[in-house]
């Protein structure tokens, strides 16, 4: 049997991932998407540890029900995702504009935020900066401990994403040392719109099923 665990990203919640798990429901026993510290109905503080020890606690759960457990992790929750695999047995990786690489200048447009992410302007521009350091150092935490990747990975970034820079994608890439694992470019595609891409969602089930 085998599980997804779902790890959304920054200043957000489970909703992150609404229509991928009823896309992804079919093939997996269970997915199981939870609010990060400091997110949605988790009331526990935003901090370094907290998250990095909570991520570690819920991927550990599912591994006591299920004989496989797969990561999906978008933006932030894409290096939470990566952090997994150093102390962790991850059966497959998923991530979606893993945010190692960040702001990218290149495409950055701050407005297309509010129209892209309805909830997203919910957030205080003082929580948005009180939460910007936590995150930076969780980025730092993972960036100096990984080494290598060693299970199957599969890449997705958007090519107007303005928030994460292509460089994530390759140095994620680079790092596995598994055969089976791919990146991939989506032309009209933002930070954003990647979570409700079918272009986005059948290059998953393609890797899936390899």
């Amino acid at each position: 049997m085998t599980a997804l665990l779902c790890l959304h990203g920054l200043l957000s919640d489970n909703r992150d991932f609404v229509y991928l798990k009823s896309e992804l429901q079919d093939y997996y026993d269970f997915i199981h998407i939870p609010d990060l510290p400091g997110h949605g109905e988790n009331i526990l503080s935003f901090t370094t540890n907290n998250t990095l020890s909570y991520v570690l606690s819920e991927y550990d759960r599912l591994c006591k029900e299920y004989d496989k457990v797969d990561v999906l992790g978008y933006s932030m929750g894409g290096v939470l995702a990566c952090f997994l695999t150093q102390y962790r047995n991850v059966n497959r990786l998923i991530l979606l504009a893993p945010a190692f690489n960040y702001i990218n200048f290149e495409n950055y447009k701050f407005s297309i935020i509010k129209k892209s992410k309805p909830y997203y302007k919910n957030n205080s521009t003082i929580k948005k900066f009180k939460y910007f350091l936590p995150f930076t150092s969780i980025v730092r935490a993972t960036k100096n401990n990984i080494c290598m990747i060693n299970c199957p990975i599969c890449i997705l970034w958007g090519e107007d994403d303005y928030l994460v820079s292509r460089k994530s994608g390759f140095y994620l890439f680079n790092l596995c040392k598994n055969n089976i694992k791919s990146y991939a470019t989506l032309k009209n595609h933002n930070h954003y719109n990647i979570l409700i891409s079918k272009e986005a969602r059948d290059i998953i089930f393609n890797f899936l099923y390899k």
